[in-house]
C-alpha cells in the first residue's frame, strides 16, 4: 500500500488493511472524515504549531533553552485578580459617569433656578406696581367714600342722635334736679326733699318719691388728706336728684319753685351756711351740655331768656320776639352766629 493513500473503511469507521466495505481512496491533507490518533490532535508540548501559510505542514520545535528562561520572566493572572482590575475599572468608569452626570445635573438646574428668579423678581415688581396703584385707587375711593358719608348720611346719624336723646329724656321726664341745697354728712335726702318742698308750699309725702340722691363728684377747695375728709370744705354741694311717682306732682314742684324764684336753703338746712337753691327738671348729658351753650350764648349776645320746659330747650330776645327751640349745635351755630355776624 502507498505511503500517500490510506485505505479506511467508510461503513464502519474502522481503519483496516482489508474490509469488504467498498474502498476509497482518501486523500490525508483533504479528508475531514479521517481519524487520527490522540497524540495526532493534540501536539507535545515542544511542539508549536505554524501559524499558517503556504507551508502548513511544518512544524517547529521549541527552543526548551529559551522558554526555560522566558517562563521565568511571565507574569501569571488569576481568575480573582482579573474580576478585581476588572471590578475597579468599572468604579472608575461609573465614578467618572457619576462626576459627569451630577456635574451636569447641577448646571442645568442651576439654570433653570436662575431663570425662575429672573421671571419671579419680575412678577414680583409687576406686583408691587399693581398694589401701589390699587393702594392709590383705595385711598381715593375712602376719601370720596367718606366726603359722601359726610355730605349725604349726616343727617341721617344727627336724627339718630337726636331720637336716642329724646328718648334718654323720655326715661327722665319724671325727675328734678336740685342746685345749690348744702351738703351734709350723713343727711337724708329724702327728708331734705319734703322739707323743701313743705318751704315751697307744695304738699308731698314720701311715698310720691321714687328716689332721692347726690349725684357728681365732690369737688373741695383745696387738696386734703382722705382720712380727714369731714374736715375739707366743698367748693359747693352736689346735686340732688329727685324722681317723683307722677310727672303732674313734678309739674306742680317747678311752679312753685318758679314763682318763689330766688329763695335760699333757710329752714331746710340750718347747720350750713344759707345758699341760693335753684330747681329745674333734670335733663340729658346732651341737652344740659346744650342749655349751656345757649345759656352762654345769650350773656354774650345780651338775651333775656333761656329756659327748658319739658326737656325742649328755649331762647328768646326780649318780650316782642318769639321764642326760638335749640335742638342741636347747628341750631346754636345757625340761631347766634348770623345775630353775631350782624353785629359786627
Amino acid at each position: 500500500m502507498s505511503s500517500k493513500f490510506q485505505r479506511v473503511c467508510v461503513g464502519c469507521k474502522n481503519v483496516k488493511v482489508k474490509c469488504d466495505c467498498p474502498s476509497t481512496n482518501i486523500t490525508k491533507s483533504g479528508n475531514s472524515n479521517i481519524l487520527l490518533r490522540p497524540s495526532a490532535l493534540s501536539p507535545p508540548d515542544n511542539v508549536i504549531l505554524s501559524p499558517g501559510g503556504s507551508n502548513d505542514n511544518v512544524t517547529l520545535r521549541k527552543n526548551t533553552t529559551a522558554c526555560a528562561q522566558d517562563r521565568e520572566q511571565v507574569e501569571y493572572v488569576t481568575e480573582r485578580s482579573l474580576r478585581d482590575i476588572m471590578r475597579n475599572e468599572m468604579a472608575d468608569m461609573l465614578k467618572v459617569f457619576i462626576q459627569q452626570y451630577v456635574t451636569e445635573q447641577f448646571v442645568t438646574a442651576t439654570n433653570d433656578l436662575c431663570k425662575k428668579m429672573e421671571k419671579l423678581t419680575s412678577t414680583l415688581e409687576n406686583f408691587n406696581s399693581r398694589m401701589s396703584n390699587v393702594e392709590e385707587r383705595v385711598a381715593i375711593v375712602e376719601k370720596r367714600l367718606d366726603a359722601s358719608v359726610n355730605r349725604e348720611d349726616s343727617s341721617t346719624i344727627a336724627n339718630f342722635q337726636s331720637k336716642i336723646n329724646q328718648y334718654e329724656q323720655e326715661c327722665i321726664r319724671n325727675d328734678l334736679e336740685i342746685t345749690g341745697l348744702p351738703e351734709e354728712k350723713n343727711e337724708s335726702p329724702l327728708h331734705l326733699t319734703s322739707l323743701l318742698a313743705k318751704k315751697l308750699g307744695v304738699t308731698l309725702d314720701e311715698r310720691d318719691i321714687v328716689s332721692a340722691e347726690r349725684v357728681g363728684r365732690k369737688m373741695f377747695a383745696a387738696e386734703y388728706d382722705l382720712s380727714k375728709e369731714e374736715g375739707a370744705t366743698l367748693v359747693r354741694p352736689r346735686a340732688l336728684v329727685v324722681r317723683l311717682v307722677r310727672r303732674s306732682t313734678r309739674d306742680e314742684f317747678l311752679r312753685a319753685a318758679r314763682v318763689r324764684r330766688g329763695f335760699d336753703s333757710a329752714g331746710v338746712v340750718a347747720a350750713a351756711p344759707t345758699r341760693r337753691v335753684y330747681v329745674n327738671e333734670r335733663l340729658t348729658r346732651f341737652n344740659r351740655q346744650l342749655f349751656y351753650k345757649a345759656r352762654e350764648e345769650c350773656r354774650r349776645l345780651k338775651w333775656k331768656f333761656a329756659w327748658t320746659k319739658n326737656g325742649n330747650i328755649f331762647v328768646r330776645r326780649d318780650h316782642t320776639q318769639t321764642a326760638i327751640r335749640i335742638h342741636d349745635h347747628a341750631d346754636i351755630e345757625r340761631v347766634f352766629g348770623n345775630i353775631s355776624v350782624s353785629s359786627n
